[in-house]
């Protein structure tokens, strides 16, 4: 079993990863134009739905690192950021900002969040942040992942990098030392 790494290194870790999916998340919504708030059909999210709930669990861990209490609950339907890029950049800027500056600090959490479909049930359990950070990145890597299907039927070409999981651009690597 592998020892984890100290706090600063693990800081360091998880700040990176955390600025790089924010990257992403600003080329995603850089690239798509004017497609950012079209519905690919009828019932489908748009790209700019996706970035509002990627943006609506960053806001989550952001009052996390504050309150030491995420809540998963809270959503922001219907802001500009589902129609207005600017907005999502803007959103996407401040952040950047707030994961550069040591943002990213661990703590004992408190977790909220709604676990049925059929009837309202919510629960609350402890956590980390930092356990939180790794579940914000990755569950911001496959929203970019569909808004990327998305943009696809649109006829966007987008990065190849763009919604590619850590363990998959690992593999990716690996195959290319091969060929």
């Amino acid at each position: 079993m592998k020892l984890p790494p100290d706090t600063d290194v693990l800081t360091d870790q998880l700040s990176d990863a955390t600025l790089a999916v924010l990257q992403q998340l600003a080329a995603l919504v850089g690239a798509v134009g004017d497609c950012y708030s079209r519905e690919p059909e009828a019932n489908a999210s748009s790209i700019g739905c996706h970035v509002r709930h990627i943006l609506d669990h960053f806001a989550a861990l952001h009052g996390a690192a504050q309150t030491g209490r995420i809540n998963y609950n809270t959503r922001s339907r219907g802001s500009d950021i589902e129609v207005d890029p600017a907005s999502a950049l803007a959103r996407i800027a401040v952040l950047s900002s707030w994961v550069d500056n040591r943002g990213l600090q661990d703590r004992a959490i408190e977790i909220e969040s709604e676990v049925s479909v059929s009837h309202y049930e919510n629960v609350c359990m402890p956590g980390s942040l930092y356990r939180e950070v790794i579940y914000v990145i990755n569950h911001t890597i496959h929203h970019i992942a569909y808004a990327r299907m998305i943009a696809g039927r649109m006829g966007i070409t987008l990065d190849d990098y763009l919604g590619i999981a850590p363990a998959t651009a690992t593999y990716l690597r690996s195959t290319e030392c091969t060929r």
